[in-house]
């Protein structure tokens, strides 16, 4: 996924997975970029009633950062994963 905006950015990108087996599951994302000025990015993980949450941010081209979410118990077989991302413009 790519994202720049010369107005604010502000979106979230998810789907939802079903028929897992029940047990702990860990998440994680890579991403990088920059030039986000008052940055409120996440990842996240949602199951069973619960949210699950991780800050990220991006410092600069090619400077991956690597949020992990782990042991996220799903005991319905069902779990909701995404990314929100909102910063000022000329974020990318």
């Amino acid at each position: 996924m790519h994202f720049y905006s010369g107005d604010a950015v502000d979106f979230k990108v998810e789907q939802t997975i079903t028929g897992l087996e029940p047990g702990y599951y860990n998440l994680s994302m890579f991403l990088q970029g920059g030039d986000a000025k008052n940055p409120e990015m996440y990842l996240y993980a949602k199951t069973g009633g619960q949210e699950y949450k991780m800050n990220t941010s991006v410092s600069g081209w090619v400077n991956w950062n690597n949020p992990q979410i782990n042991e996220i118990l799903v005991t319905d077989g069902t779990i909701t994963i995404g990314a929100s991302i909102k910063a000022d413009c000329g974020a990318w």
